[in-house]
């Protein structure tokens, strides 16, 4: 599932993008928050979060806020996402925010 890293992006010369990343994916976090509309529109970019998914940018917090309480979101939702998130607890460990994301879907 997921590729190698290639580089220690915190540490890098990556660095100032590694941080304006994580920014930008904060401010998806806020535009979800009880905005299931934005939300869905969000979740079209689904697969391209999951590549991202791993690498610091606490992707999985917008990821989860995109999918609380919103029923549209939750009855597309398939297997393999799902599968995916075990993935990654099971690669990385018990992550609060993969635990948490588990929760929101349950």
């Amino acid at each position: 599932h997921l590729k190698e890293k290639p580089i220690a992006i915190k540490d890098s010369e990556y660095r100032p993008l590694f941080e304006t990343l994580i920014l930008c994916f904060r401010f998806l976090k806020q535009v979800c928050k009880e905005n299931f509309k934005m939300g869905q529109h969000i979740y079209t970019f689904m697969p391209k979060f999951q590549l991202q998914l791993g690498f610091g940018l606490k992707i999985a917090d917008t990821v989860m806020e995109m999918f609380r309480d919103n029923t549209k979101i939750l009855q597309n939702l398939d297997v393999q996402q799902v599968d995916f998130f075990i993935f990654l607890i099971t690669q990385y460990g018990t992550r609060a925010r993969y635990l948490n994301f588990m929760q929101v879907l349950c």
